[in-house]
């Protein structure tokens, strides 16, 4: 029994207004900074789509099983989802290049003055477990300069970041957060087209080798399908943020860390032809100064719940190794990533550290 005209005409109107809706809100959140009433927004129009288009497949059930028996139909259907899904796993282009765009024009629209977003990260930790709140506060130089992108475009590369919690005698503890394009190998490859995944080992050295996983490769970093940090990772914020997190109830005196890294960095002392045999550093043409590893220790017997992290050394400049190297020879704007990050340890609300 077919539909009423009735049916057919307000199950097509809702599901071209939702659609139009779905659109547009989509097209907004390209191109803007990270909103949570757009976000939400978004995703019940997207509820309201799938709703209607149900209504209005079953009212088209039979022109639709007659459009899909011609074979380039049925192909046009199921390929063009599992193609643009791959293009997209792999960041191959046009979709490296659409999600690059989309990228340049929300850093257009920056983070307002004063405003801060919320990462929160091991969410399910046990109801015991230390609240554990890093204030991250964007420096002068969070930001590279401009860099080229297509037909004008350019755009400009943010720090990638992990933090991370040892034990009074050095010992790794876990990760409180990491970045997603870190932790999911996210980097383009100057060979789309490449069959092997590429990974940055100089982007946070220190903290990829503390973590004590090696890959089939040799490598430290890891790998695009590595979900043991599913919980403590989230896209790199575009300014300041707040991260809370989760750490051991059994934690009384221990260290929090933190690594940062951004590319195109360069200075005199390191500049891109500082290794001229080093694959990784003068190879990718991006690696800039190394990573700067910052540190705070906390000690709750003693009652330090809050610290400033301070500086401590850096990373090796091409990720060959873990060791942390004291000396700081001739960083300066990798310095300046960050204006201050403060960590609190509790429940208590620490004051916003100046940047």
């Amino acid at each position: 029994m077919s539909a009423s005209p009735k049916r057919r005409a307000l199950a097509s109107t809702l599901l071209a207004g939702a659609f139009l809706g779905l659109a547009g809100t989509g097209i907004w959140a390209f191109a803007t900074p990270y909103d949570a009433t757009l976000a939400g927004i978004h995703t019940v129009l997207g509820v309201v789509v799938l709703g209607a288009f149900g209504v209005h497949f079953a009212n088209n059930l039979r022109a639709l099983t007659g459009y899909l028996k011609v074979r380039r139909r049925l192909v046009l259907a199921v390929g063009t989802p599992l193609v643009l899904a791959g293009l997209v796993a792999l960041g191959l282009p046009p979709a490296s290049t659409l999600i690059e765009t989309g990228y340049a024009l929300r850093k257009m629209g920056g983070v307002t003055e004063g405003s801060y977003q919320v990462v929160r990260t091991r969410v399910g930790a046990e109801d015991d477990a230390l609240p554990v709140t890093l204030m991250v506060r964007a420096g002068p130089h969070y930001e590279s300069d401009p860099q080229p992108l297509f037909l004008g475009l350019t755009y400009t590369s943010i720090p990638q970041m992990a933090f991370w919690i040892e034990d009074a005698e050095g010992r790794f503890v876990e990760t409180l957060y990491v970045t997603k394009k870190l932790s999911s190998a996210g980097f383009l490859a100057e060979d789309p087209f490449a069959d092997e995944v590429i990974r940055r080992p100089e982007a946070l050295p220190v903290w990829s080798h503390r973590r004590g996983v090696t890959y089939a490769d040799g490598l430290a970093i890891p790998l695009p399908d590595d979900d043991d940090l599913d919980g403590v990772t989230a896209p790199t914020p575009l300014g300041h943020y707040d991260l809370e997190s989760r750490a051991p109830a059994d934690l009384r005196r221990f260290r929090v860390l933190m690594e940062v890294n951004r590319s195109y960095d360069f200075n005199d002392h390191w500049h891109p032809d500082r290794f001229p045999d080093d694959p990784v550093y003068s190879g990718s043409g991006s690696s800039g100064q190394p990573s700067v590893v910052h540190a705070a220790n906390i000690d709750l017997d003693a009652g330090r719940t809050r610290a400033l992290l301070e500086p401590i050394g850096r990373g090796h400049h091409s990720g060959a190794n873990g060791t942390l190297i004291p000396n700081l020879e001739g960083i300066d704007t990798a310095l300046g990533l960050l204006g201050a990050v403060l960590v609190e340890v509790g429940n208590g609300v620490p004051a916003d550290p100046a940047p």
